[in-house]
Formats: C-alpha cells, sequence, structure tokens
C-alpha cells in the first residue's frame, strides 16, 4: 500500500513543481510584454517631444515675424532708415537673439526626445531580462522535477527493498 502511495506523491510533486515553473514564466512573459509596451509609450513619447519641439519653433518664427514687421513699422513711423545705421544693429541683434532661442527650443527637444528613447532601450532591456528569467524558471522547474521522480524512484525502491 505504501508504494502506490509514494508513487502517486511523487507523480503529484512533480507535476506541481513543473507548474510553478510553468506559472513562474508565464509572469515573466507577462512582464515582458508589459515592457515591451512601455518602450513603445517611451518612443512615441520621444517622436513627440521632437514633434513639438518643431511646432514651438515655427510658433516662435511666426511670432518673431509679427515682431519684426511691428519694429519695421516704429520705424518708419519714426521717420528712421531701418535698413542702416543702429535701427539695423538692433534688427541684427533681435536675428541673433531669435536664432539662439529656436536653437534652444530645439535642443530641448531633442534632449527631452532622447531621454525617452532611452527609456525605450532600458524598457527593452528589462523585456529581455525577463525572457530571460522565464526560461530559467522552465529548466529550473524541469530540473527539480526530474529530482523529484529521481527522488520518488529511489524511495519506491527502498520500500520495495524492505517489503
Amino acid at each position: 500500500m505504501a508504494l502506490p502511495i509514494a508513487a502517486l506523491g511523487t507523480y503529484m510533486q512533480y507535476k506541481g513543481i513543473r507548474a510553478a515553473g510553468k506559472h513562474a514564466a508565464m509572469a515573466e512573459e507577462y512582464n515582458a510584454k508589459i515592457r515591451e509596451r512601455n518602450a513603445k509609450v517611451a518612443e512615441m513619447q520621444g517622436e513627440w517631444q521632437r514633434f513639438l519641439g518643431g511646432a514651438q519653433t515655427q510658433d516662435f518664427r511666426e511670432e518673431f515675424e509679427t515682431f519684426r514687421a511691428a519694429q519695421a513699422v516704429a520705424y518708419a513711423k519714426a521717420g528712421v532708415e531701418g535698413t542702416t545705421g543702429t535701427a539695423r544693429l538692433v534688427q541684427e541683434e533681435s536675428a541673433e537673439k531669435a536664432d539662439e532661442q529656436i536653437a534652444m527650443i530645439q535642443m530641448q527637444a531633442e534632449t527631452n526626445a532622447m531621454g525617452f528613447r532611452e527609456k525605450a532601450v532600458n524598457e527593452n532591456l528589462q523585456a529581455n531580462l525577463h525572457r530571460l528569467y522565464a526560461r530559467q524558471h522552465k529548466t529550473a522547474a524541469r530540473y527539480k522535477g526530474y529530482a523529484a521522480l529521481l527522488s520518488g524512484a529511489s524511495k519506491a525502491a527502498y520500500l520495495m527493498a524492505t517489503a
């Protein structure tokens, strides 16, 4: 009577170990999919930052053109020639400041985009790590299951020898 019970116990232990390994691997695969989704979101956020930078640059250029036109009108109303002397220097300095502002907008947008791209890379690396863990769980469960079978076989052999 002890032999069938020992065999059944061994089989149940084997199945439990394998099921635990399978479910741990499934959890790791799920986590990997979440990380891949997070990577896609980060990539989209990076692209959005680049788009926003372009839109902000365009808005600033339009605002600057409005400012330059107003500046030209003010000079004309004052009877100042806008293409020579101090008026020209003021306009050149305004244009330089505008170029600097545009460069800053673009640099900030690219910096933000790079941060999101880096996050996407890290999320993909984490997804790969979760897949590695999934394979390790399956392998460990397989070996533990085989060890349980061997232990049960040894126990069964002992029970048969002492019977």
